[in-house]
């Protein structure tokens, strides 16, 4: 039996958000993602894709959220920019994160597209581990907060709009918080799909068929692959 783990989105905060869970197949673990650095709390930025900057985490061109190679891409960048105080988006499986302009948040970076292996069902129409988007820190165009990609959540704007969670079972970020005072998104929990070309020779998880290939899904907490005594 292969043991299988599918990792939690991080919680979104009004202090930066918390880290994402690993999701792990036996020997392969999938790393969460990094947190975004509001209220300039650093750490836990890195993950499998790095947290976005706030508006003023970037220092001497150095950003925080960094990314691991072979996983994901960087958060994008910041500048101590003044009002509305534009947040960068999240990095992703495709793509590092939007650095800030002095008046637009980042978006979040784009995801990879697996609905050719595994079906359009899953994920965001297909789209895995997208980036949330930067939020803005004061009011101002609603047209300018940050996009998240991948079904990864948009950022929230002035001191009362929230950012919106990512869709689960996606690995993509959560969109930042507007203010002190408003939340971030949740993260996107993982996924843990399995798929072989035949008829089905093992047990675990939901177990699906798309173009003679037969797919195990895992969506959720702890469980077991185990191949058939055929």
């Amino acid at each position: 039996a292969i043991p299988v783990a599918v990792g939690a989105g991080g919680v979104g905060t009004n202090a930066g958000g918390n880290k994402g869970a690993d999701s792990v197949f036996g020997t392969l673990t999938s790393i969460g993602g990094g947190r975004g650095t509001g209220n300039g709390q650093i750490s836990n930025a890195n993950g499998g894709s790095g947290g976005g900057d706030s508006y003023y985490a970037t220092t001497g061109g150095v950003k925080f959220g960094l990314g691991v190679v072979g996983q994901g891409n960087d958060g994008g960048a910041s500048s101590n920019y003044g009002p509305p105080y534009p947040a960068a988006g999240g990095g992703g499986a495709g793509s590092k994160g939007g650095d800030a302009t002095a008046t637009v948040a980042g978006v979040g970076g784009t995801g990879l597209y697996y609905g050719d292996k595994f079906g359009d069902t899953f994920g965001a129409n297909g789209w895995f581990a997208g980036g949330g988007g930067g939020g803005l820190g004061s009011s101002g165009n609603i047209a300018n907060i940050g996009i998240g990609q991948a079904g990864g959540g948009t950022g929230g704007c002035t001191s009362t709009t929230n950012g919106t969670a990512a869709l689960a079972n996606t690995g993509s970020g959560g969109g930042g918080s507007g203010q002190s005072g408003t939340y971030g998104g949740t993260g996107g929990s993982g996924i843990v799909i399995v798929r072989y070309y035949g008829p089905q020779i093992a047990d675990g998880g939901t177990v699906t068929s798309v173009d003679g290939y037969t797919i195990h899904t895992f969506t959720s907490g702890t469980a077991t692959f185990t191949p058939l005594d055929l």
